[in-house]
């Protein structure tokens, strides 16, 4: 057979398998709402639980593509693929499209929410002044739609504010800050906690966190987000009993007033003060509610690490194995295995201390305690 023959056979084959990957888009669909819809629920599914599947949204996001005939709908395909990419630590991906998002938009008026998400990609990467370029020019670009009031600003000046502060400019900050409350009055709590969190997740600056959170609950004592961040805040600086203080607060009063908060975190963090305080029996039973509320791997596995401190191994391996059937965390295998190991069961448990050196994140980094357990574990057998 000539190879131009071939050639064109393969060329065939592989637009054939192309075609065959590519979503079959139904005209009769407004892909574009559907999108919209699914990226809102799988964004809300990921920050809960760390796990979505964005593969089906961004399938819906090519048949918008498809139907996009405006520049704002153009525009609106690209923030959607930018998000998702965000989502997934994409952050190069997000800028590219973001940049044709702005290449299509049609005045700069359009262009505000662009600057603010290349804002937000910067500010997520710790490129505080560069975060803060790209808000600014996000709030001077900013004009209300036409159904829209002044206030609808305000989560610009806000996002402004928390790069002012990360990145030490603290007089524009405040000023920022003023401007929220100047337009959204009854969000001053919100403020806090946002600005909270900032210093003690992105900064690890528990002292600024702890000033801003105790000034809040001094006007807000029953606020139930404030009470849980500074519960996590006196959790991380080994104060658990100033810790589980606040956090029962949280939970009695999101009981009372369902649901301010997500529950399941509000039992997850208690559980894990609990643990810490060896008052297993009290972390034991709120690991289980956060996993009646919402079964993650991290509270199985917690819950794992609660039934060995209380020698109940059956349940603890029970536990790690349910938190493996949600999510392949290396981890979990060494404390299986540690499980097996300490009730002399060799087998099983270099079986799972094998695993966990198998697919430990950072090959060339060792485990010494792992690594001895297991040769110990393999000169026994040798001599057996």
């Amino acid at each position: 057979m000539p190879t131009l023959t071939i050639l064109t056979l393969l060329l065939s084959l592989l637009a054939g398998n192309a075609a065959l990957q590519a979503p079959e888009c139904d005209p009769t669909i407004d892909y574009a709402q559907e999108a919209y819809i699914e990226r809102i629920v799988g964004i809300g599914r990921y920050e809960q639980t760390g796990q979505a599947d964005f593969d089906p949204i961004l399938e819906l996001i090519d048949c918008a593509e498809e139907q996009a005939q405006t520049a704002e709908e153009i525009v609106d395909v690209h923030i959607g693929r930018g998000e998702v990419a965000r989502y997934l630590g994409q952050y190069d991906v997000a800028m590219s499209e973001y940049e044709l998002a702005m290449e299509a938009a049609p005045d700069e008026a359009s262009r505000a929410r662009l600057y603010a998400a290349k804002g937000g990609v910067l500010y997520e990467t710790g490129d505080y002044e560069e975060a803060v370029r790209f808000y600014e020019q996000g709030v001077a670009a900013f004009q209300p739609g036409p159904n829209g009031r002044a206030s609808d600003a305000f989560p610009y000046y806000l996002d402004l504010g928390l790069a002012y502060q990360m990145a030490g400019r603290v007089e524009e900050a405040e000023e920022a800050f003023a401007k929220v409350l100047e337009l959204q009055p009854d969000i001053s709590t919100h403020i806090v906690a946002r600005r909270a969190r900032a210093y003690f997740d992105l900064a690890n600056d528990s002292e600024s966190a702890l000033e801003l959170l105790n000034g809040g609950l001094a006007e807000s004592p029953d606020n139930v987000e404030l009470r849980w961040l500074r519960g996590r805040v006196y959790a991380a600086e080994g104060r658990y009993d100033d810790a589980i203080a606040d956090l029962n607060i949280a939970v009695d009063g999101n009981e009372a007033n369902c649901c301010i908060h997500n529950p399941n975190v509000l039992y997850y963090w208690r559980g894990w003060v609990h643990l810490h305080l060896e008052n297993y029996e009290m972390a034991a039973a709120d690991f289980q509610v956060a996993i009646d509320i919402l079964p993650l791997p991290i509270y199985y596995s917690k819950l794992g690490d609660t039934y060995l401190a209380l020698e109940r191994h059956e349940e603890a391996i029970e536990a790690y194995q349910y938190a493996l059937s949600l999510g392949d965390d290396p981890f979990i295998y060494a404390q299986i295995g540690m499980v097996y190991y300490f009730d002399d069961q060799p087998a099983q448990a270099l079986a799972f201390l094998r695993t966990y050196i198998a697919l430990h994140e950072e090959p060339d980094a060792s485990d010494p305690v792992v690594e001895s357990i297991i040769a110990e574990l393999e000169a026994a057998q040798v001599t057996e």
